[in-house]
């Protein structure tokens, strides 16, 4: 018989125990199974236990069911319940049993994916090579459930179907690119779609092509030979701002675009040739407070995202940090400053590579420049530990802003780097908060005048424990200017 997915089926049951379910009505709303089920066939649903007022009692239960006579259903396997992921003892009362997109559903159908074939898009002539399984067999199997056979074009996700049986396994389906600042011409993973949200890949038996290697034990997937991030240190002779997509406006727009080699250095952007995907690039890369480039030639002329402002040096430059400019002629011609975009660089003009990742969370103001520079070498990139405050105005002397429990251990960074604050209007002067661990001061939060944020370590490292609590102080001194402040702690677990 068949296997029924539709919407907006849900009846209710009064049956206890873990025989079948005998439905009893529609939920108002709602259609009844038997109106697109017919004896024999088999669905994916949820049952769950609620009380007089319609709320969810705690008893619950998701998997495949079978329809095995006129209003009834039987369970064929449970996936998820309350009761250790067994059949639960339904007590007396109400069920509500509705069909769902559980997981055992989303199991089924990837485990059911075509045959073993592996193409890759038309016109690519690059290929990586062979992923395959252990045994050979060009096939999942139980013995070696992560084994993958692929083919993958050169900058661009190749197109993978896989067989076999994936139940009871995490799994995951990807894409690489080359990466060709690294010796040799490696290949990076590029995106990754995992089961279950699993952080990492459990151990398989992965076998690789040229330059990729597979730790099991951080389930990290990485190039041999110099790093992406080592590479994006190095010096290069294209480099630009990347940004995806727009922020309300018709336009983004600049007055200056800054490429510094270190944090606070001078311009690099001389004696080259700036280029853009529209507009004229050339406006900011000049000192004339008046002239900006705007992605919009025209207001009558929107060109699309992504887009892109960048620069040909005459020789390749590094560059740690980026300062953009905002226009001046008013205040919503500011905000056509870009808040989020990636820096990016590149050996051709014509492939390019990501550097880092730059956003803010406020609009510019008129003329104003910000400074975004890369990440703290060496940070890790692993998982991580989140957690923060918000406080509107009126902020007192030695407050309390935010008094965290910690739920994960981790570890904030030396200088905090990674953590992030801003504010939505800047102290009459110098705001200095405390950060404490369980009372002891362990750095301080500083926002300037024109709204600079400077975190500090007393130490270096700050390690966390379950149970620690972290204490946000503000200043003794209260300062009625400084509104919206917003900050988020950043540890690696």
């Amino acid at each position: 018989m068949a296997e029924i997915t539709e919407d907006r089926v849900a009846e209710t049951t009064t049956t206890t125990g873990t025989g079948a379910l005998a439905l009893a009505a529609a939920i108002d709303g709602y259609r009844r199974f038997s109106s697109v089920m017919a004896i024999g066939d088999t669905c994916y649903c949820t049952v769950e236990a609620i009380n007089a007022q319609g709320a969810p009692t705690g008893e619950w239960e998701t998997g495949r069911y079978t329809y095995t006579a006129a209003n009834e259903l039987t369970r064929t396997s449970v996936s998820r319940s309350s009761n250790g992921n067994a059949a639960v003892d339904f007590g007396a009362g109400t069920k509500r049993v509705f069909m769902a997109v559980v997981k055992s559903l989303f199991d089924t159908k990837l485990n059911n994916f075509g045959s073993q074939m592996v193409r890759s898009p038309a016109g690519v002539d690059n290929y990586l090579g062979i992923f395959e399984d252990a045994d050979n067999n060009n096939n999942w199997d139980n013995g070696n459930p992560y084994a993958v056979i692929g083919v993958f074009g050169d900058g661009k996700p190749g197109y993978v179907e896989f067989g076999g049986p994936l139940a009871g396994h995490y799994g995951w389906l990807g894409w690489f690119e080359k990466n060709r600042l690294t010796f040799g011409g490696n290949w990076r993973f590029r995106n990754n779609i995992l089961i279950d949200e699993s952080p990492v890949w459990h151990a398989g038996n992965l076998s690789f092509g040229s330059g990729l290697s597979y730790n099991a034990g951080t389930g990290q997937l990485t190039a041999s030979g110099p790093s992406a991030t080592s590479a994006a240190m190095q010096p290069h002779k294209w480099w630009r701002i990347f940004i995806h997509d727009g922020v309300g406006f018709f336009a983004y727009a600049l007055a200056r675009l800054q490429m510094r080699a270190t944090a606070g250095g001078a311009d690099q952007c001389t004696g080259g040739t700036p280029f853009a995907r529209a507009g004229a690039a050339s406006n900011a890369f000049d000192t004339d407070a008046a002239s900006f480039w705007s992605h919009q030639v025209a207001t009558s002329e929107l060109q699309p995202f992504p887009t892109w402002l960048g620069y040909e040096f005459a020789s390749p430059v590094t560059v740690a940090e980026v300062a953009l400019t905002a226009k001046n002629q008013s205040a919503d011609d500011a905000k056509q400053a870009p808040q989020r975009f990636i820096v990016q660089y590149s050996d051709d003009g014509l492939n390019y590579y990501d550097a880092f990742a730059a956003s803010t969370s406020t609009y510019f103001t008129t003329g104003q420049t910000r400074a975004f520079g890369r990440p703290v070498e060496g940070i890790s990139t692993g998982p991580h530990y989140h957690f923060g405050t918000f406080a509107v105005s009126n902020i007192t002397a030695s407050e309390i802003l935010m008094d965290h429990v910690v739920a994960t251990a981790c570890t904030l960074a030396d200088e905090f780097a990674g953590c992030r604050a801003s504010v939505g209007a800047n102290p009459a002067a110098s705001w200095v908060a405390s950060i404490q661990v369980n009372g002891n001061a362990v750095g301080t939060l500083t926002i300037g005048t024109n709204g600079a944020v400077t975190f500090t370590t007393t130490g270096t490292t700050v390690p966390l424990a379950v149970g620690d609590v972290v204490t946000l102080v503000a200043p003794g001194a209260a300062d009625t200017s400084i509104a919206r402040l917003r900050v988020t702690f950043k540890g690696t677990i």
